[in-house]
């Protein structure tokens, strides 16, 4: 199943929806949806595309809707950087011994096709093809295999980062959180992708 954000055209609640080819299902508002992710995409996961959902959920089409991340403002954006060896190698960086991360503010978030602005003092910016994991329920203190029963599925992250920004300090903050800078794919259910680190990947294009 691919669920993708939306705005009705014409209204700007944020809404979690279906996507179908060229038609979305609306599920629920933003907020709603991730209050209770798993019954919400559970009752939708055996409906036919193209068919209404008996509860009124209502079917558009693509065209009546603008895309947007299908996450709420309260969202906590937790990066790993130096995620893979080669890309710690491109950077005459060690492997380090426990993870490095660092924060996305929402308002740093977006989608495909939603132009970037370059910021002030930057030549571009450096895109990096990413995985994103959305969690579906509080996590704390796990074991590796109950924190992965906890994510509801997976998406393309673009995390597109302003390198000089980025090296000024110690903290990589500043350089990864220019505003829409991170376009995000539509998320895939975990059902369909199955355990993402055994072979999970992007394609950049």
């Amino acid at each position: 199943m691919r669920l993708v954000g939306v705005r009705v055209r014409g209204d700007d609640v944020v809404r979690v929806a279906r996507l179908d080819g060229d038609t979305v299902t609306l599920l629920a508002e933003v907020n709603e949806f991730w209050a209770d992710a798993r019954s919400l995409v559970a009752k939708v996961a055996g409906i036919r595309e193209g068919l209404r959902l008996a509860d009124g959920n209502v079917t558009l089409s693509t065209e009546a809707v603008t895309f947007v991340p299908p996450v709420p403002p309260s969202a906590r954006v937790i990066c790993v950087g130096l995620n893979y060896r080669a890309h710690a190698a491109e950077g005459s960086f060690e492997v380090p011994e426990h993870p490095t991360l660092f924060g996305r503010w929402t308002a740093s978030l977006s989608v495909g096709g939603v132009p970037v602005a370059v910021p002030a003092g930057e030549a571009g910016l450096d895109w990096e093809g990413e995985v994103a994991a959305y969690v579906a329920e509080p996590v704390r203190d796990a074991d590796p295999t109950t924190a992965l029963k906890a994510v509801l599925g997976y998406s393309t992250f673009n995390d597109l980062t302003a390198r000089r920004a980025q090296k000024l300090t110690s903290q990589w903050t500043l350089g990864k959180n220019a505003d829409r800078s991170g376009p995000l794919g539509p998320i895939v259910t975990a059902d369909e992708v199955g355990i993402c680190g055994t072979g999970c990947g992007c394609v950049p294009e």
